[in-house]
C-alpha cells in the first residue's frame, strides 16, 4: 500500500482485535468484579493499539500482506465472540497480524550510526 494512513488503520484494527480479546478474557476470568481489571488492562492495551498502528504506518506492506493482515483482523474479530476459546483465538490472529506487520517493517538502523565510540587499531608511539 503506498499510502501511510490505510496501513496505520490496518495496524490499529489488528491492535483493536487484541484489545477486545484481552478484555473478553479478563471479564470472563473475574466473575466477581472485573471492572478494575478491565479498566487497567484496557488502558494498557490502548498503548498496544497505538504501537501496532504506528508500526504498520511505517512498514512497507504490499497488497498481498495487507490482504492477509486484513483477513486476520476480520477472522479475529469474528472469533473473539465465539465461546470460551474465542478470545484466545482472537489474540492469536492479532499476534499473527502483528508478526506480518513486523516482518514488513522498516530496516534497522545500521550499527555504524549507533556506535558510541570507535576502537582503533594499536597506535605506535612516534619515533625519535
Amino acid at each position: 500500500m503506498p499510502n501511510r494512513l490505510p496501513r496505520a488503520l490496518l495496524g490499529g484494527a489488528i491492535g483493536l482485535v487484541g484489545l477486545i480479546a484481552i478484555l473478553r478474557l479478563i471479564i470472563g476470568g473475574f466473575p466477581g468484579s472485573p471492572v478494575l481489571a478491565g479498566v487497567v488492562c484496557g488502558i494498557v492495551m490502548l498503548s498496544w493499539v497505538g504501537y501496532v498502528g504506528w508500526r504498520a504506518g511505517r512498514s512497507d506492506l504490499g497488497r498481498r500482506a495487507s490482504l492477509i493482515t486484513l483477513s486476520l483482523a476480520i477472522i479475529g474479530l469474528v472469533l473473539v465472540w465465539w465461546g470460551t476459546a474465542g478470545p484466545v483465538l482472537g489474540l492469536g490472529c492479532s499476534f499473527a497480524g502483528f508478526l506480518i506487520i513486523r516482518r514488513h517493517g522498516p530496516r534497522p538502523v545500521s550499527t555504524e550510526r549507533r556506535r558510541l565510540f570507535r576502537i582503533e587499531g594499536p597506535q605506535h608511539p612516534p619515533e625519535d
